[in-house]
């Protein structure tokens, strides 16, 4: 939220980092750090109860599939993922949340879900896909049963799409489409009321 998040994981100068950096609504200070350094990963939850979810180290060519559990102070790991992707989205709660799309690395982009039951990840329905069979780079938010993406990148000659779908914890449906077609954008809210933000397509928005 606004006045409490964490932030975690990613890329620094010397590469993939474990480190937790917690907001309090006026300032950062240092958090737990996670087991493994990784990029391009995604995370749902709160301050005191997230999950870090897949991603790659120290490149896109090597998968991670490790999933971890942050309490507040510290990362624990719990179950892999079925299919290790990077730069994917996700939804939820650290008992219950999804996770969508993405990227293998070299080109291979993916259209699978799956969701996480507190213990175990489980394969579900695949995303639509209306303007590419296959996405990477998204956006998304919600819950494990009402989530949303939108935007990001299709194979050539699709590119940068502008489509965004809805999940009601069965199945994914088209919704309407973003105004610019874009990757690496940002997101906040829930399914009834959310924005996006930033992201590129060829330049920055």
């Amino acid at each position: 939220t606004q006045n409490a998040a964490v932030f975690a994981f990613g890329n620094n100068a010397s590469g993939p980092t474990n480190c937790t950096e917690e907001y309090n609504g006026t300032s950062y200070a240092t958090g737990g750090a996670g087991i493994l350094a990784r990029h391009s990963m995604s995370g749902v939850g709160t301050q005191n109860a997230a999950l870090a979810i897949s991603g790659y180290a120290p490149n896109s060519s090597t998968l991670k599939s490790e999933t971890e559990l942050y309490d507040g102070n510290a990362f624990s790991e719990v179950a892999d993922v079925l299919d290790a992707r990077g730069n994917h989205a996700s939804a939820g709660t650290q008992n219950s949340a999804i996770f969508m799309a993405g990227s293998k690395g070299a080109g291979t982009l993916r259209k699978n879900t799956e969701f996480w039951d507190g213990s175990s990840w489980s394969q579900v329905a695949d995303l639509v896909m209306p303007q590419g069979n296959l996405i990477g780079n998204i956006s998304g938010g919600g819950t494990s049963n009402a989530a949303w993406i939108a935007g990001g990148e299709a194979p050539s000659p699709v590119g940068y799409v502008t489509s965004t779908e809805h999940w009601d914890g069965i199945s994914w449906s088209v919704d309407g489409n973003l105004i610019t077609a874009r990757q690496r954008l940002g997101g906040a809210g829930d399914q009834k009321s959310a924005l996006v933000f930033g992201g590129n397509n060829s330049t920055p928005v």
